[in-house]
């Protein structure tokens, strides 16, 4: 499969990939997300930096030292859910996408739907439904609804479709055009890279928040597997996602991550899922 001539025009400019947040240019930053399977778990987890990952190796949830800017535990918990009515109808998620937050003990917690995960000196770690996943299937496309039902942003819902000849997706998102393309193939598993086919507005969630956009076919993120040539660690990153962000000051952990990067998120974790049951 050829790469695509979008190619990674805007995230080709980092000097490094190694830096999970490595600046663009004065205004722009790229984080990198990894995506990670743990043995024993169901699903995989998304983490907010290289480095809140390498600490969670070494902790697990069991020895993490909670703080106030979640350094070394996930962002998100996808997990399948297994309800057969839900593959025949869209009126059940298939997948659902779990979101941590960290409060302070004297806190109220986050949502009326939370989960204490656990509880560290004077930080408690609560686990959250954030975003739920329904799958509509058609003859040349299937469509995918995204619902933010607990969500008090204002994001509460919207679709991405998947092109059953490409295998690209695109989404209207924020006033925006979304186009997720395939750019390459790694055996069976496919990159993607994420651009902006359309702004429509000019004040937008993009536009107007925290990802930089320079106009039509700006590309602001990629989605890329990991393959293993040996049987992966207990705990391993199966693949990264890196989207642009507007600049500020280095943060690793999961309270600092802007919201419109977590939605994007989302659709990344989604294209994981259907990439790996795909192999």
């Amino acid at each position: 499969m050829e790469k695509s001539s979008y190619g990674y025009a805007e995230l080709g400019r980092a000097p490094s990939y190694d830096s999970e947040i490595s600046s663009l240019e004065s205004s722009t930053t790229t984080r990198r997300l990894p995506l990670v399977n743990i043995l024993g778990k169901r699903g995989f987890f998304l983490f907010t930096s290289k480095q809140s990952y390498d600490k969670f190796r070494i902790t697990k949830f069991k020895d993490v030292k909670l703080d106030a800017d979640g350094v070394g535990v996930p962002l998100f918990h996808m997990v399948t859910k297994y309800d057969i009515t839900a593959h025949v109808s869209a009126k059940k998620p298939i997948y659902v996408i779990y979101k941590y937050v960290v409060k302070e003990l004297q806190s109220p917690p986050p949502y009326t739907h939370s989960e204490v995960v656990l509880q560290v000196d004077s930080y408690c770690l609560y686990k959250v439904p954030f975003c739920e996943i329904y799958k509509c299937r058609g003859f040349t496309e299937t469509s995918y609804k995204l619902l933010f039902p607990f969500e008090p942003e204002s994001a509460k819902e919207y679709k991405m479709v998947e092109d059953s000849f490409s295998m690209g997706f695109e989404v209207k998102f924020g006033g925006n055009s979304l186009v997720w393309d395939v750019t390459a193939q790694k055996n069976h598993a496919l990159c993607y890279d994420l651009r902006v086919e359309d702004t429509s507005t000019v004040e937008n969630n993009l536009t107007s928040g925290t990802l930089p956009v320079n106009g039509p076919n700006c590309t602001i993120g990629n989605y890329n597997p990991k393959l293993f040539g040996r049987i992966p660690m207990s705990t391993y990153n199966c693949a990264n996602l890196l989207f642009n962000e507007k600049s500020g000051p280095a943060a690793f952990g999961i309270t600092s991550v802007p919201y419109v990067t977590e939605l994007l998120a989302c659709q990344g974790m989604l294209i994981h899922r259907i990439d790996e049951d795909r192999r």
